[in-house]
């Protein structure tokens, strides 16, 4: 193996080659896609090539995860490795400034809302936290120096974000803030994807840490969630009922903005716009009559009001400050977007302007010094690389085997099964149904079954029975989402019913071995509306490849997420079943990895029973 510091007594050999093409990359200053399987030890690989590297050329390394578990983790690795070679390295660990804020009351506040307060709070020089940390004027900043400093001296290896905040709160410090400066002095620093992809928070951050990007090794973790989270983050709506409750909140301020007129007018103008139709493409202009004046003013003046709405009522959100934001992103001219009026149900009509293209921002990872983007599920890489807008001279692409035994698992893919919206009908919803129950009944142990959408989960639902079915509802909340994981990890013979894409077939770590079957039924396909084809057309515009990049290869991925919820170590021993014929086709095994091997079979669960019945390997 390549001389790299590493916390642990020895290499996998599938590590071993990680660690060498991250080892060749870095020194080449390339930008390195890695798939790297569940197992892999991908963390560790990258971020003790990464700090080798680093301590070498005096270049910082700077790791992004999507996971707030995943901080703690990379926290755990570079300690790991200052403790075993006894390096002089500082490190820190910054997550949204939200969950590190100091004040009770404001730190309650959600989203959008929290950020314009807080940012109006610094304005005003009016966060005694701030000031304690970075000071409003030479005389505050000369002691939040003298603070800092006290509690610097007392950080050795890297620095875990909740220790971060409870070691500034007892100084009556911002944990954010003591953060960042904390980064000044740092080698390594863990983040959240916003600080380097959100152009605001991306300029601050490095300012604040003072670190400049070309000189910067990037480490970006979960690497698939990266173009979604982009899209999501440019994308911006508002609806009927979010318009009622911003006219509520202006007339309870007593300000003169009277917006019951732009409520009614919106509702009238999109029922004559769609009549019978459920949606339509829309056009910059269409809303600006309809506005009590001008776009950039009315959003300026909706934050002013939102913030003072928080701080007045005491409310942890504000209809006019997200109206605020969805004004100020319909106000910005772009070909890399589609604007959307759909009927929304009980919240009337929605207007929306969703993202196509992340490259825009993603792209920022060409300036950096070297990059290294990693996940269990990047392929087709090539897909990831177009699609982020990653300089294709500089990029590489590798693909690694996965370190368990291909004998503890099993893949089956299976034959006369598809949820292709042309066969949606009873009799393939009871075909699936059946074939579920058996597969259950086949399995010594927990399943989860992973439907495509809620719509087909409650389809195929009354054709299996009842035997200890967790099923995840449309709208449950997060907190009985939780409460439903908990029971399928405490309870024998469950079965847990989700969808794929949904939060339980991603972004949850299952413990080890409990769930000993996962079965996809069906190819989470979106519905043909708008926006899809809308992307389809951008990407084939762009690309050619507008039909695998727009449409069939994000919802293989998602299969894939789902299917990996069952290996989760070596000693797993699991079985997978993709219920849906169309995973066999050419152009859907582009998405499964190079030792994706699998069972066709028409009766899966006769396939998977032999699996469980045989002897487990040695």
């Amino acid at each position: 193996m390549v001389s790299v510091y590493f916390r642990h007594a020895s290499v996998r050999p599938q590590q071993d080659a990680l660690v060498k093409d991250v080892c060749e990359a870095l020194s080449q200053g390339k930008i390195i896609l890695c798939h790297a399987p569940t197992g892999l030890g991908k963390t560790d690989a990258a971020l003790g090539a990464a700090l080798t590297f680093a301590q070498k050329e005096g270049a910082p390394v700077l790791f992004l995860t999507p996971k707030t578990s995943q901080h703690g983790i990379a926290v755990e690795v570079v300690n790991g490795i200052v403790q075993k070679y006894g390096l002089e390295l500082k490190g820190t660990d910054v997550v949204g400034k939200k969950h590190m804020c100091a004040d009770p009351a404001l730190s309650r506040a959600r989203g959008e809302e929290f950020y314009l307060a807080c940012q109006k709070r610094r304005k005003n020089a009016a966060c005694p936290f701030y000031a304690n940390t970075r000071g409003f004027g030479r005389a505050q900043e000369a002691r939040a120096s003298a603070a800092f400093e006290g509690l610097a001296k007392s950080v050795k290896g890297a620095l875990h974000h909740h220790e971060a905040a409870a070691l500034a709160r007892g100084k009556g410090m911002c944990g954010y803030e003591f953060a960042l400066r904390l980064g000044e002095r740092s080698g390594v620093i863990i983040a959240d994807y916003s600080q380097l992809f959100v152009p605001g928070i991306r300029d601050a951050f490095l300012r604040k840490t003072g670190k400049r990007l070309g000189e910067l090794v990037v480490i970006v973790d979960e690497a698939h969630n990266v173009a979604p989270r982009i899209r999501e983050y440019l994308s911006a709506s508002a609806n009927s009922l979010m318009l009622s409750r911003a006219a509520k909140e202006a007339k309870a301020l007593g300000s003169p903005l009277d917006l019951r007129a732009l409520s009614a007018g919106f509702d009238g103008w999109a029922e004559a716009r769609l009549g019978k139709a459920g949606e339509a493409e829309a056009s910059r202009e269409e809303l600006l009559p309809l506005l009590p004046g001008e776009i950039g003013a009315l959003a300026t003046a909706f934050e002013d009001l939102g913030v003072e709405f928080i701080e007045k009522q005491g409310k942890p959100v504000s209809a006019l400050l997200r109206l605020s934001v969805f004004l100020h992103a319909w106000n910005e001219t772009d070909s890399s977007s589609v604007r959307i009026l759909r009927k929304a149900g009980p919240a009337g009509y929605s207007l929306s302007k969703r993202c196509l293209d992340p490259s825009p921002l993603a792209g920022v990872l060409n300036s950096a010094r070297a990059a290294v983007l990693m996940s269990g599920t990047l392929v087709p890489l090539e897909m990831h690389r177009d699609v982020l807008g990653l300089d294709a001279r500089r990029a590489v692409m590798r693909e690694y085997s996965s370190p368990f035994s291909a004998l503890n698992r099993i893949n089956v893919i299976a034959r006369g099964f598809t949820t292709k919206f042309t066969r949606r009908q009873e009799s393939e919803y009871e075909k699936m149904g059946k074939e579920i129950a058996r597969i259950i009944g086949a399995t010594p142990g927990k399943v989860g079954v992973f439907f495509p959408a809620f719509n087909v989960m409650r389809s195929v639902l009354p054709f299996i029975p009842n035997r200890g079915l967790l099923v995840q509802g449309a709208d449950m909340p997060p907190r009985d989402v939780s409460r439903l994981f908990e029971r399928f990890v405490e309870e024998d013979g469950a079965t847990l019913c989700g969808v794929q894409g949904g939060s339980l077939s991603e972004g949850i770590d299952y413990p080890g071995g409990v769930m000993k079957c996962a079965v996809m039924a069906g190819v989470p396909l979106q519905e043909m509306d708008v926006e899809v084809k809308s992307l389809i057309d951008y990407y084939e515009a762009r690309m050619g490849k507008g039909w695998e990049y727009g449409y069939i290869y994000p919802a293989v991925i998602k299969s894939i997420q789902a299917a990996g919820r069952c290996v989760r170590s070596e000693r797993d021993r699991a079985a997978m079943v993709y219920l849906d014929e169309r995973f066999a086709w050419g152009n859907y095994r582009k998405c499964f990895p190079k030792d994706f091997d699998f069972v066709l079979s028409a009766e899966p669960s006769k396939v998977v029973a032999k699996f469980f019945s045989g002897p487990a390997p040695a």
